[in-house]
């Protein structure tokens, strides 16, 4: 395959869930990916994806035909389990588009490993400045070595999620300073996260996106409740509002350019991590209805659909000539726009009630779970 034709993008929180999928969808896709986890645990995952998609056969690569030396530098890769992220393994490729193998000795402290002529991993926090400046000088590295002709596609993915009831914060007319310590230490989290993790990798990549020859996409994976409240989520759900927000000015702000902005919002998910942190979190409240409410919660993930529906929509979004600029047909999304055509007011009543008593109707009335399940795919 010829530089030209190589579409490389960069997708962050590859550690699991939405974002491992959309790797290894891309990867089968014969994209170039430049993969950012948070964990060592995460680029461990993905270093085994890269090796099970080549082994497969899945993907050529190219050039078409890879030399020897390609692929025993690639087995050199994927089979470096070490938990030292300082190292660097990379490949450099000619104007030809021959590769040769060597230590790339760069920058020995980047966290980053390149994945035979696939694409890279590297340690991404979206929360760190200097980590998102090494991933911006890193596409920068890949561009003026000639390794690929720009960037094509931005999917910001990082994300994360908590759980908390408000009401926990007073008790009648009194406020419990320590709730609301630990509610603003939330806030300050998710915002981090996901908000200002978006923002930063974006303002940080878009002139390499401007670069490319056609038409580049940032693509925000967002949620169903980025234009939607429910309970015990506040957090998050404002950080998703926020980014819709986000998403909306930067449509404005380019327009007249080469780069189109997307969101993708899926619905309730069953095999994402994104709430496994709080899940597993044995916190004690005061009020009953929140422990009925992280209960709920947890029937809801239970209830979700596949992420696989998500991973499509992602590459509807990159293939199409002309993407729409929002994306609400995923799955698990149902529901919620059913209940969006009701009355606020009567809305917010029905979402307390679902949640509220979705553990026993989960339990004890099985033809109405069956239902929201069906609702919920």
């Amino acid at each position: 395959m010829r530089m030209n034709n190589i579409k490389a993008v960069v997708v962050t929180g590859c550690d699991s869930g939405i974002g491992y999928g959309i790797c290894s969808a891309l990867l089968r896709k014969n994209y170039f990916v430049i993969a950012g986890c948070y964990t060592k645990q995460g680029i461990k995952k993905v270093k085994k994806l890269y090796k099970s998609v080549f082994s497969s056969g899945d993907v050529s690569s190219y050039p078409s035909n890879r030399s020897d030396s390609t692929k025993d530098s690639m087995d050199i890769v994927n089979n470096h389990e070490s938990d030292n992220l300082d190292h660097i393994i990379g490949q450099k490729k000619d104007d030809t588009g021959n590769l040769n193998e060597h230590l790339n000795s760069i920058n020995t402290k980047r966290n980053v490993y390149r994945m035979g002529n696939r694409g890279m991993i590297m340690r991404l926090d979206v929360t760190s400045e200097e980590s998102v400046k090494e991933l911006s000088s890193l596409v920068k590295e890949l561009i003026d070595t000639k390794q690929i002709p720009s960037l094509y596609s931005l999917i910001n993915n990082s994300g994360i999620w908590r759980f908390s009831s408000l009401k926990e914060c007073w008790n009648g007319d009194k406020l419990i300073e320590s709730e609301v310590e630990e509610e603003l230490e939330r806030w300050k989290l998710v915002m981090e996260t996901n908000l200002m993790g978006s923002v930063r990798v974006s303002l940080r990549l878009l002139p390499f996106l401007a670069r490319y020859e056609g038409f580049a996409r940032i693509i925000f994976i967002t949620s169903v409740v980025d234009e939607t409240g429910v309970p015990g989520q506040s957090s998050y759900v404002s950080s998703k509002f926020a980014l819709r927000g986000f998403h909306e000015s930067l449509m404005h702000e380019l327009e007249g350019t080469n780069i189109a902005t997307v969101t993708v919002a899926p619905g309730a998910l069953s095999d994402t991590c994104l709430f496994d942190y709080d899940f597993k979190l044995n916190k004690e409240y005061r009020l009953n209805d929140t422990h009925r409410l992280k209960n709920g919660m947890k029937i809801l993930k239970k209830l979700g659909s596949s992420s696989k529906g998500v991973v499509k929509t992602v590459l509807k979004a990159l293939e199409s000539k002309r993407p729409r600029r929002y994306y609400r047909s995923t799955s698990g999304t149902f529901l919620f726009k059913l209940m969006k055509l009701f009355p606020k007011s009567l809305y917010i009543k029905i979402a307390k009630l679902i949640l509220l008593n979705f553990e026993h109707i989960y339990t004890s009335l099985p033809l109405l779970t069956k239902l929201i399940r069906l609702v919920l795919k």
